[in-house]
Parts: C-alpha cells; sequence; structure tokens
C-alpha cells in the first residue's frame, strides 16, 4: 500500500517520503492507512499519489482539535491531469491550483453556520501562520459547504525555500476569498 509515490514536503522545500515523514512524527502511524491520527491515505491520494505539505497536515490536525471532532477532508492533492478533469467538468478548479502542488486542503462543512465557524478558526490559526490562505466566500455563494485552506504564499515568500520560483499573483498573502 505504502510507496515512494507518497511524498510529504518539510517546511524548508525538500521532499521525503510518507514512510521516514511518519517515523519522525507519527512513528506509531508507519505502515498503517493513515497520514496523520487523523488523515487517511485515501483522503489525500489521488491517482496512487500523495504531495503535500506538512505544514498542511499540521494545521488540519490543529483544526480538527478546535472542531473537538471528525473533519471530512474533500480534496487533498490532485494530479495536474485531474484538476483538468475537473474544469472540463464544470468544477470551479483553478488553473493554477495549489492543490496541484501540495500545498492545499479542501475541507467539508455541514452547513454555512460550520463553514463560518471553520473559518473562524483558520484565521486563528493564521494569527500564528500569516502565510496561510482561505477560500470560502465564492463556494459558499455559490452554495456550497465546503472550505479550502493553503499554504502555497509559505514556500514563495522572500525567505521561503522556491523563493526564486515564479508563481501566480493570486498566491499573495494574507487572503480570502
Amino acid at each position: 500500500m505504502l510507496n515512494d509515490n507518497y511524498q510529504i514536503i518539510l517546511d524548508d522545500g525538500t521532499i521525503t517520503t510518507l514512510v521516514k515523514w511518519q517515523r519522525k512524527n507519527f512513528p506509531g502511524l508507519v505502515g498503517t492507512n493513515l497520514v496523520t491520527p487523523h488523515v487517511s491515505i485515501r483522503e489525500i491520494d489521488c491517482q496512487s499519489k500523495i504531495l503535500i505539505a506538512e505544514k498542511v497536515l499540521f494545521i488540519f490536525e490543529e483544526l480538527r482539535k478546535m472542531k473537538g471532532g471528525p473533519i471530512r477532508i474533500n480534496s487533498g492533492y490532485r494530479t495536474a491531469e485531474y484538476q483538468k478533469e475537473l474544469r472540463e467538468k464544470g468544477f470551479r478548479a483553478a488553473i493554477t491550483s495549489p492543490h496541484v502542488h501540495g500545498y492545499a486542503l479542501d475541507v467539508d462543512t455541514s452547513s454555512f453556520n460550520e463553514t463560518d465557524q471553520m473559518v473562524q478558526w483558520l484565521r486563528g490559526i493564521r494569527d500564528d501562520f500569516p502565510w496561510l490562505r482561505i477560500g470560502w466566500k465564492k463556494y459558499k455563494g455559490d452554495g456550497n459547504t465546503f472550505v479550502h485552506f493553503d499554504v502555497a504564499p509559505w514556500f514563495h515568500r522572500k525567505s521561503g525555500p522556491y523563493n526564486s520560483k515564479m508563481y501566480p499573483e493570486s498566491w499573495q498573502y494574507p487572503i480570502e476569498w
């Protein structure tokens, strides 16, 4: 089940395998179907591949603590092919999505009130991590109850590991949409 296609992006921009990362952070999970205590491989796998920033996983774990219970993940990593498929099917899937780079998660909420609460919790996290971007306004306006969050600006900031790489202007921080 575990393979080298399951990768974690460390804060310094280097990439490691899921197993190596788990040995350091969650040793009891090595060889299980879990990435972290509350994120399964199935939730963030796309076409038998995982690429996700550890910062995203830690933010999700913090968010789950704040909620005090389960949070369903709608989408984590997406391959460029899958992102294109979503656009072709009419979904609001950005051409330059942070999901394709492993920087994002979409989490499900059961109501507009829960969406608002999730946004408040993420804003609280952003007080300590200003590179956190939160997407919810457009989706809520479309009648959807989910929240997107990503850490794309963290990797492309002036002192970040990918500061010399071009990125879309929409990845500036702090931003909510």
